[in-house]
C-alpha cells in the first residue's frame, strides 16, 4: 500500500477518512443480520452525525465511553465517532454481569455508558443491581454522567434515538475543534483484560500502536481491496479490534460483521457474501465444521483465515484446511501488545502455519529468556516470551505498580508465556509460567501434555492442570472431551507410547464441554477448581 509511513501515523478515524477520500464508494461494512450496508462515504457521514451527538451530550477529549453491546453497527459507529473527537472507548465484555460492570465503571472511570439489552436480554437487570433505577450520577459512580440505552426504553436513561437528535444543533466548527486536537499518540482505548485470574486491568493503547499493528497483520495476511472479511469475533478484544477491523481498514477490505457468533449465521454469510477470509477462535471453526448445514454450503470463495485466541490444535488446523480448502495462519499476542507480536503468513509452509505462531512482526523485538536469570535462551530451549517495540502498551490505567511489574527497565513486556524459538526464526508457544506443573522436580507444561492427549484417536480436546500431591508436590490432571468411543485406559495406553511416563496425568475426567469466557478462551483456573473438587483433591 502506498504511503505506508503516513498510514502508521494516523488516528483510526483519519485512517478511515483517508480511505474514504480515495475510494468513497467501496463497501466498508456489511451487517447481514439487519441488511445494513455502508460504503466508506456513507459510514463517514454516519460517524459525523454521531460525533455531533457525543459533543452535544457533553463528551469531550479523553472522556471514557463504555461500549457494552454485541458487534452491532452502533458499536462501530460509536467507536469511530469517539476516536474522531478524541474520546477514549472502553469496550466491555458481553459476558459481564453486575460484579464485572461494577469494577469496570469504578476502576476505569466510565463517564458515559452505551448499552443494549444484551444477547441474553439481562444487561439492564445487571446494571440495576448496582445502580438502582439506573440513576446517574450517584455517590458510588461519581464520574458516570449518563447511561444511553440502545434498542430499549428505560427510565433515567437517554434513548439512543434521542441521543442522535441532540446533535442537530452542533456546528461543524465545534466538531473540528475536537477533531483538530486529536493526535496519533493519544490513548484511544482502554481495554479491560478478561479478569479470569483476578480484578480486570485496563490496557491503555494509542492510535499508533493499533494502526501499525493492524497494518502489519494485514500485510502478513495478504489482505487487499478485493477481500471480504467475515468478522465473527467479539469487539471487546484485540482479536476483533486489531486483527480484524484494523487489519481490514488499513487494506481497504470490506468487513461483513455478525453480531454474536452463531455457526448457522456464519456459514450462510460465507456463502451469500462470498467471504474470502475470516478470523476465529478454535471453537468457532469447530462449530462451523460440525454444523448440520456444512455439507450444503459453498465455501469456494474462502481463501484464508486466522485461528488464534486459544489452543490451536494442529489436527483442527489440518481438518479446516482440508474440508474448507482455505489456508490457516496464526498470530501470537496479548492485549498488552496491541496484540500482535508474531505471525505466520499465507505464503509460509504448512509446517510453519500449523505448528508455530510465525516470526516477529516488523520492528518488534521478541526474545526467549530464562525466567530466573533473564539470560536469553539458546535456539530450541524453552523460556519466557518477552517483547519490545511500538506495540507494547502505554501501561495499565491507574496502576503504575502493575505496569512496572510486567514491563522491565529495558522496555520488554514480560508475557508470562513459555515459548521456544526455532532455528528458522519462528516461535512455538508451549504454555504459561504460572501454569507450569512441577512434579517431583520435573517441569511439565500443560500445553505439551494436551498436544499429546489430543493426538489420541477419539479425543476431541483436553485441558490439563496441576493439583496438589503429598508425594510429588504436584500431579497432572486432565479434563478430556471425547467422541464417546474412547475410554481413559485407551488414552493412558496411547500416551505411554507417545511421551515420558511422568507426563501422563494421574487423574482423568471425561467432560462434555469446557468452561469458557465470552471470548471463547478456556477458563483453566475455574476448570481446575471445579474438577479437582469433583475428584476429591486440592487445586
Amino acid at each position: 500500500m502506498e504511503n505506508e509511513d503516513k498510514i502508521k501515523k494516523l488516528t483510526i478515524f483519519r485512517m478511515m477518512e483517508m480511505v474514504k477520500d480515495n475510494i468513497p464508494n467501496r463497501e466498508m461494512f456489511v451487517f447481514p443480520e439487519t441488511g445494513m450496508r455502508y460504503t466508506y462515504d456513507e459510514f463517514n457521514k454516519k460517524v459525523a452525525d454521531v460525533s455531533r451527538s457525543l459533543i452535544a451530550m457533553g463528551v469531550g477529549k479523553s472522556d471514557h465511553v463504555g461500549l457494552w453491546m454485541d458487534s452491532i453497527e452502533e458499536w462501530y459507529i460509536l467507536f469511530y465517532a469517539c476516536n474522531k473527537i478524541g474520546a477514549i472507548s472502553v469496550p466491555i465484555n458481553t459476558g459481564s454481569k453486575s460484579y464485572e460492570i461494577n469494577i469496570i465503571l469504578k476502576n476505569f472511570d466510565i463517564d458515559y455508558l452505551f448499552m443494549t439489552k444484551g444477547f441474553d436480554g439481562n444487561y439492564p437487570n445487571h446494571i440495576k443491581k448496582i445502580i438502582p433505577e439506573m440513576k446517574t450520577p450517584n455517590d458510588e459512580y461519581p464520574r458516570l454522567k449518563k447511561i444511553i440505552s440502545i434498542g430499549f426504553e428505560e427510565d433515567n436513561c437517554i434513548n439512543y434515538d434521542d441521543f442522535i437528535d441532540k446533535g442537530s444543533n452542533v456546528s461543524i466548527d465545534e466538531v473540528n475543534h475536537y477533531y483538530n486536537n486529536t493526535s496519533s499518540d493519544d490513548i484511544c482505548i482502554i481495554l479491560p483484560t478478561s479478569g479470569t485470574t483476578g480484578i480486570p486491568k485496563g490496557v491503555e493503547l494509542n492510535n499508533i500502536q493499533l494502526i501499525r499493528n493492524g497494518f502489519d497483520i494485514g500485510e502478513r495476511y495478504k489482505l487487499n481491496g478485493f477481500d471480504k472479511m467475515l468478522i465473527q469475533v467479539p469487539m471487546f478484544h484485540c482479536f476483533g479490534i486489531t486483527l480484524s477491523m484494523l487489519a481490514a481498514l488499513t487494506h481497504c477490505t470490506t468487513m461483513c460483521v455478525i453480531s454474536h457468533f452463531k455457526a448457522s449465521v456464519a456459514i450462510k454469510t460465507i456463502e451469500t457474501e462470498k467471504i474470502t477470509c475470516m478470523n476465529g477462535v478454535p471453537t468457532m471453526y469447530r462449530s462451523i465444521l460440525e454444523n448440520d448445514a456444512f455439507d450444503t454450503i459453498d465455501f469456494s470463495s474462502l481463501i484464508k483465515g486466522i485461528m488464534a485466541g486459544s489452543n490451536c490444535l494442529p489436527s483442527l488446523i489440518e481438518e479446516v484446511e482440508e474440508k474448507i480448502g482455505m489456508k490457516i495462519i496464526s498470530v501470537y499476542g496479548l492485549s498488552e501488545a496491541s496484540p500482535g507480536c508474531t505471525m505466520s503468513s499465507v505464503n509460509d509452509s504448512k509446517d510453519i502455519r500449523t505448528y508455530t505462531v510465525g516470526s516477529s512482526l516488523p520492528e518488534i523485538e521478541c526474545k526467549i529468556i530464562d525466567p530466573i536469570t533473564s539470560e536469553e535462551c539458546p535456539i530450541g530451549v524453552r523460556g519466557e516470551f518477552v517483547v519490545r517495540g511500538y506495540n507494547v502498551m502505554n501501561g495499565y490505567y491507574n496502576d503504575s505498580g502493575m505496569t512496572d511489574r510486567v514491563i522491565d527497565s529495558n522496555g520488554f513486556l514480560h508475557t508470562g508465556d513459555i515459548a521456544l524459538k526455532r532455528d528458522d526464526g519462528t516461535y512455538e508457544i508451549t504454555g504459561r509460567i504460572k501454569d507450569t506443573i512441577i512434579r517431583g522436580g520435573e517441569n511439565i507444561y500443560p500445553k505439551e501434555v494436551e498436544m499429546i492427549i489430543n493426538q489420541c484417536p477419539g479425543v476431541v480436546d483436553s485441558c490439563v492442570f496441576g493439583v496438589d500431591d503429598p508425594i510429588f508436590d504436584q500431579e497432572v490432571a486432565a479434563c478430556v472431551i471425547t467422541d464417546g468411543d474412547v475410554i481413559v485406559d485407551d488414552i493412558r495406553s496411547f500416551m505411554k507410547e507417545m511421551g515420558a511416563k511422568y507426563k501422563i496425568p494421574k487423574y482423568f475426567v471425561i467432560v462434555d464441554e469446557f468452561i469458557k469466557n465470552a471470548a471463547g478462551k478456556v477458563r483453566v483456573a475455574e476448570m481446575a477448581k471445579v474438577y479437582s473438587k469433583k475428584i476429591g483433591i486440592n487445586y
